[in-house]
C-alpha cells in the first residue's frame, strides 16, 4: 500500500469579480466539515449573486460534506444567491452522484464558470 501523505485541510473565502469564492483543499469529512460550514455561512451572508465553491483541490468528501453543501444551497436560495460547484474531480463527483446531489447543483469545470 503506497503511503500518500494527506493534504492538510484548508478553506479560504474571497470576494472575486463580484462573487464570493470559497476555495477548499484536502479532505472534507466529519472532522473538517464544521470548518467548511463556518466558511460557507460567512460567504453566503455577504451580498453576492453567486457563491462559487472551488473543490478542485479536495481529495475526499463524505456525507458530512454533502450535508454542508445541501444546507448552504438551501440557505443561499433564501437569499437569492446561486451556489455553483467548480472543479469537482471524479472522486467527489462520484460521491455527489451516489447521493443524487449532482442533480441539485450547478457544476462547472475549473475556470471562470461562464459556461454555466
Amino acid at each position: 500500500m503506497a503511503s500518500e501523505e494527506a493534504q492538510p485541510f484548508s478553506v479560504a473565502v474571497a470576494h472575486v469579480d463580484g462573487h464570493m469564492l470559497v476555495t477548499v483543499r484536502g479532505e472534507i469529512d466529519l472532522h473538517t466539515a464544521p470548518e467548511l460550514t463556518d466558511a460557507l455561512n460567512t460567504a453566503v451572508r455577504l451580498p453576492s449573486p453567486k457563491l462559487i465553491l472551488d473543490l478542485s483541490a479536495v481529495t475526499f468528501m463524505d456525507s458530512a460534506a454533502c450535508n454542508a453543501l445541501v444546507r448552504t444551497r438551501d440557505h443561499a436560495g433564501t437569499l437569492a444567491t446561486h451556489l455553483e460547484l467548480r472543479g469537482v474531480n471524479q472522486t467527489c463527483r462520484r460521491v455527489l452522484e451516489i447521493a443524487h446531489l449532482d442533480e441539485l447543483f450547478t457544476i462547472t469545470p475549473d475556470g471562470d464558470g461562464s459556461d454555466s
